[in-house]
């Protein structure tokens, strides 16, 4: 049976408040301009032999503070990183600032509104723009995009020099006008068009 703890830790304080301190990216612009208050805490998973194992869900999540815990704390919101994450991946900086991305501040009459944002896919575009592809999915979607860039630009090259298509990308030929174009009903050459019948039609 596993069982689930939460604790605070040192380094993972550190590297948060680095992480906020030295981004130049708009996405982290609210915390610091609002002054808003982040608590870190690691959560622990351990199976029933006491080893670390991951934790179901996002390796790190923004939990806002409700308004009646606020009263025992000064935090806006807690940041929920996961242990095993932490201390066995090579991209925990990337984690933690797409976990920051989701925070929303709104100032409206001297006053602060909190809420939560969803990332714009399953990442925020903002983490993609300063840690680039960190993952192997997100790798796998680069290679994927560029070799289908590359296969697109090919197959354009070679209609161009086999004269299909020209550089400028018009036609090389237009039909004639005593050519008979094909009849089309409902978006289906009249020849191809499967013939009704009678008994097929649905009764009311």
């Amino acid at each position: 049976m596993s069982k689930t703890e939460y604790v605070t830790d040192a380094g993972l304080d550190k590297l948060v408040k680095e992480i906020i301190e030295k981004s130049t990216h708009s996405a982290l612009s609210q915390i610091r301009d609002q002054e808003i208050n982040i608590i870190p805490v690691m959560k622990i998973r351990t199976n029933k032999e006491g080893e670390h194992e991951p934790n179901p869900g996002p390796p790190a999540k923004i939990q806002k503070v409700s308004d009646l815990w606020r009263l025992f704390t000064e935090a806006h919101y807690l940041l929920v990183v996961d242990y095993y994450f932490f201390n066995h991946a090579n991209c925990v900086e990337a984690g933690i600032f797409n976990a920051l991305c989701e925070v929303e501040v709104t100032a409206k009459e001297g006053a602060i509104k909190l809420a939560t944002k969803k990332p714009d896919l399953s990442l925020f575009v903002a983490t993609l723009q300063v840690y680039g592809a960190f993952d192997d999915q997100l790798l796998g979607l680069r290679d994927w995009m560029n070799e289908a860039k590359s296969k697109a630009a090919k197959s354009f090259a070679s209609k161009v020099s086999t004269g299909k298509l020209p550089p400028d990308g018009e036609p090389t030929t237009a039909a004639s006008d005593d050519e008979e174009k094909p009849h089309i009903h409902a978006g289906i050459p009249a020849e191809e068009e499967a013939p009704r019948s009678r008994g097929s039609r649905n009764r009311r």
